[in-house]
């Protein structure tokens, strides 16, 4: 039977894991959006940005 100290350490690393796709994601959101304004597409960019910021909010409410 596993300790609970391995118990939470691979709960807590499933946790660190996941934190990390999320800002993956946000930050590949982020430069697609900046992408977009650099060739004079601000509607695209507004979408990408604006899904980007959701996911951050979102993020800072689990």
């Amino acid at each position: 039977m596993p300790r609970l100290s391995e118990l939470i350490g691979r709960e807590l690393s499933s946790m660190i894991l996941s934190y990390g796709r999320e800002v993956k994601e946000i930050v590949r959101g982020l430069r697609e959006g900046v992408e977009f304004l650099n060739t004079m597409r601000s509607g695209e960019a507004m979408e990408v940005l604006a899904r980007s910021i959701r996911a951050d909010k979102e993020g800072h409410n689990t």
